[in-house]
């Protein structure tokens, strides 16, 4: 997850990306990039901005600057909908999915750009292999799911889009333990089957820095730090100010 210009064959390049709120700007001059088929970790405080960047990535904020380059095309401006048919899902906060509709209902909205029927079939079946607790109650309002079900739930969701680029904003939000290292599990292996390349906001960084090969730390808007996971797991100033050792 280096800095713009860090490799020519770079997936994503986020070059000098500015973002705002009306009057209120949030990202200042940010540079990222991913490469195809890993796992980055991006870390920060609640208000650096995290959530901000992978909106503005995901096509549903218009940067006020800068440039993101999908696959070697831009793709600043599209917005949300073609963002997605370009191979780039996010999973939000706060999942939101559609309370009233059951998993399956759910769950098959990731597919809504995709003409294939036949595929779409196959990799619902491969959904439910991979979350045998959706499975379990795929005829379930997803009001009614549990929290972590929930959040399987959205994720399914998105990978029902078969994203090359799969974002992840706070996984982990009010879940039990036992849960979030089952969801962990479940990413290593859509990870390992199908090499999709996973960006990660997470406020558990010990788990988010476990799962990822590289990270990158947000503070005030700008990225402060860019390290390999290990190195920035061993980062004193990190222990201080995240994993509270």
């Amino acid at each position: 997850m280096g800095g713009a210009g860090a490799g020519v064959s770079a997936l994503l390049s986020v070059e000098k990306l500015n973002a705002a709120y009306g009057d209120a700007q949030v990202l200042w001059d940010v540079d990222l990039t991913l490469q195809a088929g890993e796992i980055a970790a991006l870390l920060g405080p609640n208000g650096a901005g995290k959530t901000t960047l992978l909106r503005t990535i995901a096509g549903l904020l218009r940067p006020t600057a800068g440039r993101i380059v999908w696959d070697g095309a831009p793709l600043e401006g599209l917005g949300a909908h073609r963002t997605v048919s370009r191979g780039i899902a996010l999973v939000p906060e706060g999942r939101r999915l559609f309370a009233g509709m059951t998993v399956t209902e759910n769950v098959r909205m990731g597919a809504y750009l995709r003409s294939q029927r036949a595929d779409v079939h196959e990799d619902l079946d491969w959904i439910f292999d991979l979350f045998p607790q959706l499975a379990a109650r795929r005829r379930t309002q997803a009001g009614a799911l549990s929290g972590g079900e929930q959040q399987m739930c959205a994720i399914a969701r998105g990978l029902m889009a078969r994203p090359r680029l799969l974002m992840l904003d706070e996984l982990s939000l009010g879940l039990a333990p036992v849960m979030v290292d089952r969801i962990v599990e479940m990413l290593r292996r859509v990870h390992r089957e199908r090499g999709t390349t996973m960006l990660i906001v997470e406020q558990d960084v010990q788990m988010a820095l476990e799962l990822a090969s590289r990270g990158a730390i947000l503070e005030v808007g700008r990225i402060v730090r860019r390290a390999e996971a290990r190195e920035l797991m061993d980062d004193p100033r990190v222990k201080t100010a995240y994993l509270g050792l």
